[in-house]
């Protein structure tokens, strides 16, 4: 990104930006990495796979919308998303993290932990090799990472008087 031009102007009436986050859920990662060429040449085929498997084997969970399981991938798209212009251009090698984000962290661990596993053993065209399709760079191979916020507030108070809403007191102790 190139930001050209920017400049401060200052607004003539004083505002208080209130900012917030609610919590979603709890996250756990799964950091791997793939180099098979078959692997990376079936990764659409694949990764869709194993959203589908994992969603049938929680159904009772995918209906009520109530777990996210995200895929980033990097060597492709990790860090633009979507907006990559060279997406289809994958390299030789790939970073995958696995996330999974549901209600509670049990429910999190489970999830990224079949979704792994999934991915671990997917077939596909042209699979020379069973043992295993990622390399895992650390042991575990699932990160608990806790509870999980997003942005839900942006509000700004025009012309409120800060002194009045964020009064100070002073205790000699």
């Amino acid at each position: 990104v190139k930001v050209t031009g920017s400049r401060f102007i200052k607004n003539e009436k004083a505002g208080i930006k209130v900012e917030g986050a609610r919590p979603v859920g709890y996250r756990t990662i799964s950091i791997a990495g793939a180099r098979d060429p078959g692997f990376l040449a079936n990764l659409e085929t694949i990764l869709s796979g194993v959203k589908r498997r994992t969603t049938d084997n929680f159904s009772d969970l995918s209906t009520a919308n109530s777990y996210r399981l995200l895929f980033n991938i990097y060597g492709r798209d990790g860090v633009m998303g979507k907006r990559e212009p060279l997406r289809q251009q994958i390299g030789h090698e790939i970073g995958i993290i696995i996330e999974a984000i549901a209600p509670t962290q049990e429910m999190a661990n489970t999830i990224c932990s079949f979704a792994r596993s999934t991915m671990l053993h997917y077939g596909f065209s042209g699979r020379l090799c069973t043992a295993g399709n990622l390399a895992f760079p650390y042991s575990p191979s699932d990160f608990p990472g806790g509870a999980v916020f997003e942005f839900s507030l942006h509000h700004l108070l025009e012309g409120e008087d800060e002194k009045k809403l964020f009064p100070i007191q002073w205790v000699k102790i």
